[in-house]
């Protein structure tokens, strides 16, 4: 795997493609996969003792942690941040993080470039969901985070309970009859399953603003092409992959991003660079993201990955097509059709607000443009130059370039 990474840092043509391709052979994948999952489940750690209220704390804001249930008896955390005008009438804000991270990802780049801050600096009321199976959202009434049930959903069960749950929750909390959405990639996924599931939804969102939303992926990356096949078939193969525990990886990433992404070695910083940029997209301003920040974000991904998560995207991509998962001959039971459902996103009446970043190869533009046709109250599209699907959380001047038009925006109410 270490070649792969070498060869990922530099490619940038069709033949250095190839060597990725043979060194992602059956094999290696296979190795790559028994690894994490054979791997002990980690125990969290008391999520009220994260980092996050203290960095609210330290902040000058005044924040909580709150446990609330899904109608499937899954165990949510919510983390709030409260507004700096006491008694606030501005509407509360509901901020949903992207795959393999935690809310935690919002404040690694200062307090001048927290969306979740400069929000609540603002008057509003902020709330941070974490979906089930991440730090912050790792228990239920009564399965063992160690067992196969616990771990049978995708972003379709996370999108239609515990966003719907995470709501229900800010509306009791404050009083408010609407809020304000803002989502990052797979967070996006899920508001989009919510609202054409639960149409009724939709009349409590005032603004949603979609950062990357990945919905139908029909203009995938190269890897993205390779790698779905690979997972779809390992799946179908080994009963037990229902979970990448990658526990034992991360402290490894970060590591290997300290000695990168961290050195004075512009050869090292390049190479750095290189790897990220292959995965996420181009940035030709590549001073965007500080290095430093590499190594943060590593530190903060959630250690164990539901498997079907992955699947449900690798359909996608497969397939072309946004809908329910896919669990073959079952789909008769399930879904009374030998073909699972396609989202219904004409349903989705909410002001809907998309940004796209011009260099983002995780949901591109082509894929941004289909979308905004299909929906039907799209107010606003906005391209970042030069972003790319990182860009969106972890760029030193998302607070200028991104969250300043969407406080202008969420404030002309």
């Amino acid at each position: 795997m270490l070649s792969l990474i070498a060869v990922l840092g530099e490619a940038s043509s069709k033949k250095q493609l190839d060597r990725a391709k043979k060194i992602l052979s059956k094999k290696n994948m296979e190795i790559l996969f028994v690894a994490v999952v054979i791997s002990k489940v980690v125990t969290f750690a008391n999520a009220k003792d994260d980092d996050i209220l203290k960095i609210v704390s330290k902040a000058g804001f005044s924040g909580e942690f709150n446990e609330i249930n899904t109608e499937d008896d899954y165990i949510l955390g919510v983390h709030k941040i409260n507004s700096k005008i006491a008694n606030t009438t501005k509407y509360p804000i509901f901020i949903m993080h992207g795959f393999l991270t935690t809310p935690m990802s919002f404040f690694l780049t200062g307090q001048k470039n927290s969306l979740p801050l400069i929000l609540a600096d603002n008057g509003h009321d902020v709330f941070l969901g974490s979906r089930r199976g991440s730090k912050y959202s790792s228990k239920h009434l009564h399965l063992s985070i160690e067992s196969r049930d616990f771990w049978d959903f995708t972003w379709h069960e996370i999108g239609y309970y515990d966003l719907k749950a995470i709501i229900d929750f800010i509306l009791e909390n404050t009083n408010a009859n609407k809020i304000f959405f803002v989502g990052y990639s797979q967070g996006n996924t899920e508001l989009l399953v919510l609202l054409s599931m639960r149409p009724q939804y939709n009349e409590v969102i005032d603004q949603a603003h979609l950062m990357s939303c990945v919905g139908a992926i029909t203009n995938v990356h190269e890897l993205g092409s390779l790698l779905s096949p690979l997972l779809l078939n390992y799946a179908k193969t080994h009963d037990d992959f229902y979970y990448l525990n990658m526990q034992s990886l991360i402290p490894l990433q970060v590591e290997l991003a300290k000695i990168l992404c961290s050195s004075l070695r512009q050869i090292r910083v390049a190479l750095c660079k290189n790897i990220i940029f292959f995965m996420v997209g181009r940035n030709h301003r590549s001073t965007e993201v500080d290095p430093q920040t590499y190594a943060k974000m590593f530190e903060q991904l959630s250690p164990i990955v539901g498997v079907k998560q992955l699947l449900h995207f690798a359909q996608l991509i497969m397939t072309s097509k946004f809908q329910q998962f896919d669990y073959g001959r079952r789909n008769i039971e399930i879904y009374n059709s030998t073909t699972p459902p396609q989202y219904d996103l004409a349903k989705i009446t909410a002001p809907i607000y998309l940004y796209i970043g011009e260099e983002d190869i995780i949901f591109n533009r082509k894929d941004s443009d289909k979308l905004a046709k299909i929906l039907p109250n799209v107010v606003a599209k906005k391209m970042i130059r030069n972003y790319n699907h990182f860009d969106f959380v972890y760029g030193r001047n998302s607070h200028k370039l991104l969250y300043k038009q969407i406080l202008e925006f969420i404030e002309t109410i």
